[in-house]
């Protein structure tokens, strides 16, 4: 069965899920903090909202074509877990936005932030066929593809 929504997993104020029914995706807001899922009601007014972590995602197995994760892999205190999850609840496509490895004046200390070998790393030992990290101005984003072959396994 198709899903079309995205859980949009470390909501937070809600500003990117505020943009997927624009693009005809229903969103779901994930947020460990009921404080940021009030405040991301009012940037996406149209969504669903879940409290709960990261690491522990009250979804299906292969739930949802894609999985969007913003800023908030390096919060993760098992990041290989954090990244479990994510692709565990996807069925195609895993985009993670997240800062750069490299210090900054903006955003979190270097020690806080994660870098691209540990996400492509951690993504090799799961069910991933590919992965792209591409820079942007400042972030960084990785596409992590599901395995499956032709009949959806």
């Amino acid at each position: 069965m198709n899903h079309p929504d995205v859980p949009d997993i470390g909501t937070g104020t809600g500003i990117f899920a505020g943009d997927f029914p624009d693009r005809g995706l229903a969103v779901t807001g994930i947020d460990m903090n009921p404080r940021m899922i009030g405040k991301a009601r009012v940037h996406a007014p149209g969504a669903r909202f879940e409290t709960c972590d990261m690491e522990s995602l009250p979804f299906a197995d292969d739930q949802f074509d894609l999985v969007f994760k913003v800023n908030v892999l390096h919060e993760a205190e098992n990041i290989n877990r954090a990244l479990f999850e994510a692709v565990r609840v996807s069925r195609k496509r895993i985009a993670l936005l997240e800062w750069p490895f490299i210090r900054e004046e903006q955003g979190p200390p270097l020690h806080h932030r994660v870098s691209s070998q540990a996400v492509l790393s951690i993504a090799g030992k799961l069910s991933v066929s590919s992965t792209k990290s591409i820079p942007l101005s400042y972030m960084k984003l990785y596409i992590l593809e599901k395995n499956h072959n032709s009949d959806g396994h």
